[in-house]
Order: structure tokens, then sequence, then C-alpha cells
């Protein structure tokens, strides 16, 4: 991984990341048409783009490219076993009728993904990151409200049932805002 310095001063930059696992392309493409349904229903939630979509393992937040690098050298020697992950129902965060973030869970792979996410946790701390007070819920993000507070969801179709596929490799990504929503990059591969 290359770490981008700063002209002025030498330093490195802050990168925002985050650790993930994407999904196969077949499944980003069906979801896309999904996405579109669910953004025309609902324009009161910022929906991801198909491209976008991934299973969050951590989320770092802004970290300066020197940690990143040092955080990425441990999760290269991280090893695991691959595993089988199925994208279930919809759910969402928020009270009551106020929703937050709508989301598809998992019905297969969710205790694999959780224990591959306790490991990706760990090493964030050896590498001096924050640790996560949150419990850990996977979960593939579809979209979240433009209100802070929330917005009421319409009822949204099911979710298209896709295939199973063989999770393990997962990623260290970059997230740049822009207006049409974060543009995210692959800094690194694992093969888990």
């Amino acid at each position: 991984m290359e770490t981008a310095q700063d002209p002025v001063g030498g330093r490195a930059e802050t990168i925002r990341a985050f650790v993930g696992i994407g999904l196969p392309r077949t499944h980003r493409e069906r979801l896309g048409g999904y996405l579109e349904a669910c953004r025309a229903a609902a324009p009161d939630f910022r929906w991801v783009r198909a491209g976008n979509l991934h299973l969050t393992l951590r989320f770092l937040g802004p970290v300066d490219g020197a940690r990143l690098e040092v955080l990425a050298a441990s999760l290269r020697r991280l090893t695991i076993e691959p595993f089988a992950l199925r994208l279930g129902g919809l759910g969402t965060f928020g009270r009551a009728a106020v929703v937050r973030v709508v989301w598809i869970g998992l019905v297969a792979g969710g205790t694999e993904l959780a224990r591959l996410a306790a490991a990706v946790e760990a090493r964030c701390e050896e590498a001096g990151l924050p640790s996560e007070e949150r419990p850990y819920n996977p979960h593939l993000t579809l979209a979240r409200a433009r209100q802070r507070r929330g917005a009421r969801l319409p009822q949204l179709p099911p979710p298209p049932e896709l295939e199973p596929w063989i999770g393990g490799a997962f990623g260290l990504y970059r997230s740049r805002p822009a207006p049409g929503g974060a543009a995210y990059t692959v800094l690194e591969e694992f093969a888990g």
C-alpha cells in the first residue's frame, strides 16, 4: 500500500477508510435495479450506489497514512477459512416509525463474519486505533435517511433472492465524499 505524502512538511495524509467485504459483481448488478426502485419509492433516503455495496467489517474514519500502513501490514498476516455468505431480508435501524438506516441482513455467514470482524478489530487496536464501542451487527447497508433524526420509510418491495457466495477475502477501502455519494477505492485486498 502506498502512503501519499503531503507536499508541505512531508507528513502522510489522512485517509478516511474502512475494512470490508465486497459483493460479487452479479449481486451488485441485481441489487442495482432494486436500489433504483427503492430510490423512487423513498426519496427521503440516500440510497447506496450498487458499485459501493459491501459488508463493513470495521469503519475506521480518518486515519493517518502511516498508521493505516501499520494496520495493513497486520491484516496481511490475518488468516481465515473461506465461508458461505447469503443475504436475507430487509431490516432497519431507528426508533419506531422513524428510520435512520435501511439494510439487508444475512441468513448465512453472520457468525463467521462477526468472527472476522473481531479479528480485524483486534488488529485495529494493535495498530493504535480507538476501540469500536458498538457491538458488531453484520448487515449490508442500503440507505441512510437524509435527515439525521431519520425519516418515515414507505413500504418497499422485498429484495431479490441472491445466491450464496464464498467470503474470506476482504479489503481496506478509502472513502472519499462526493456529490452523488461517497466514492470507494480498494487500497489493498487480503486473501484471508
